[in-house]
């Protein structure tokens, strides 16, 4: 092919993917008939305008990094024109690429071969909200052949990498990699128990009368309605439009099998997280934590007064008081053997809570044990889960957004600005 059907195979291309795609393979069909096209009056034209078009077609796709730097694989703009370097100038050997993915951190380790004469390797990466490389990002262009990049929204993420000579040679562009993310759940974690009210598909109801709950930790510790109770109603309370349980008068507790004696006295810390709105200012328990011969490890309840209580002696102080009804309610507590603690919102409350050591075997809710000072409240979710602080604060994160509560979060949580996020794989 000459330079001119070059000329006009470039200028017919409509497609931003499909130019891109064929762009050094244009690049090479360029050089060949530039070094073999025999010499003629519209030889010196064609050599200047192929390249021309070649460079434009790239600026009005908007694939600027086509042309960016001193030289691209071979061709060097010069005051506003472009002309071809001497064809001595080599192409690298194009790297290899390897990317890992690190929940926790959220970051991206991309990693390079060793090419040889290579001065500099170019890490790249695209938010994958467009279907070609419209506006990359350059992660690290240095000797380095390691980089990181930190993923903090939903998505796929494209990388890819060359390696650069210090004579401006270059390699061809690696094929692309991808990671994605997605929102962060509760199942990234061990749940001992896990209940959405929220999920539709794990509640079973009668005419709005629920008579079960699906444990989604996968340990099968259903919430089920005793005998002689009632069910909280569904389809009756929202909070930010999404269905939740309201229970009046309505009690549930966790099914056989049992919780298997959970003991943070002697192995292990346990966190609770719970989210709810109290609709009525009372006397009235949330939810208890008990052994079924004994008295109650942990529970929450409001007193007359309209002041929150953890286990009768830890007041709450920051939570809202009886002068703020429906009112939506976002706490945790840590239960270990060496300290306690209580968070409301994400802040800690009390460092050092009485929370009683031992084994937990039942799971009550909405009344105590003995179904007396019933609530008046709807629930949104309640997880129990092993972990650290950081699993306190997604499990936090995850919630806070999924019922645009976020603003409520202390100010230097980490999820008060965006919910945690996860990669797919």
């Amino acid at each position: 092919m000459n330079l001119q059907q070059l000329k006009n195979k470039i200028h017919q291309f409509s497609n931003s993917s499909d130019f891109e795609n064929s762009f050094d393979q244009l690049k090479a069909d360029i050089r060949e008939a530039v070094n073999t096209e025999e010499p003629g009056e519209n030889k010196p034209y064609y050599t200047n305008h192929v390249a021309r078009e070649l460079f434009q077609k790239a600026a009005d796709f908007g694939l600027s990094h086509l042309i960016e730097g001193e030289v691209d694989a071979g061709f060097r703009p010069i005051s506003g024109d472009t002309t071809f370097l001497d064809s001595a100038v080599t192409t690298l050997a194009t790297p290899t690429l390897v990317i890992s993915t690190d929940s926790d951190t959220m970051e991206v380790t991309l990693t390079s071969t060793t090419v040889t004469d290579a001065s500099t390797y170019q890490f790249e990466v695209l938010y994958a909200s467009s279907s070609d490389y419209s506006s990359p990002t350059t992660i690290q262009n240095t000797s380095s052949t390691t980089a990181t990049y930190t993923v903090t929204s939903v998505g796929t993420f494209l990388f890819r990498l060359r390696a650069c000579g210090a004579d401006n040679s270059r390699s061809n562009w690696t094929a692309t990699q991808n990671a994605s993310s997605e929102t962060w759940t509760p199942s990234s974690i061990t749940s001992e128990a896990w209940y959405d009210f929220t999920d539709s598909s794990t509640i079973t109801e009668s005419s709005n009368i629920v008579s079960k709950v699906d444990d989604k930790s996968g340990k099968d510790l259903h919430l089920i309605v005793p005998s002689g109770s009632t069910g909280p109603t569904s389809n009756s309370k929202k909070i930010n439009d999404l269905d939740v349980l309201y229970f009046n008068d309505s009690k549930m507790e966790n099914s056989i099998p049992s919780l298997t004696g959970i003991d943070h006295a002697t192995n292990n810390v346990l966190f609770l997280t719970f989210f709810f709105q109290a609709q009525e200012i009372k006397y009235q328990f949330f939810f208890a934590l008990t052994e079924y011969t004994s008295s109650p490890r942990l529970y929450l309840r409001m007193t007359d007064g309209g002041s929150m209580q953890l286990n009768d002696v830890v007041d709450l102080t920051g939570m809202p008081s009886a002068n703020n009804q429906n009112e939506n309610f976002l706490f945790s507590v840590k239960m270990a053997a060496d300290s306690s603690a209580v968070f409301n919102n994400g802040a800690l409350i009390d460092g050092s809570c009485n929370v009683k050591r031992g084994p937990i075997n039942h799971i009550n809710l909405g009344k105590t044990s003995h179904s007396l000072f019933p609530a008046n409240a709807s629930y949104g979710e309640f997880i129990m889960y092993r972990g650290a602080g950081t699993d306190r604060a997604k499990v936090e994160g995850y919630i806070a957004h999924k019922f645009n509560y976020a603003s409520n979060l202390s100010s230097n949580h980490l999820y008060k600005s965006s919910a945690p996020i996860r990669f797919t794989s």
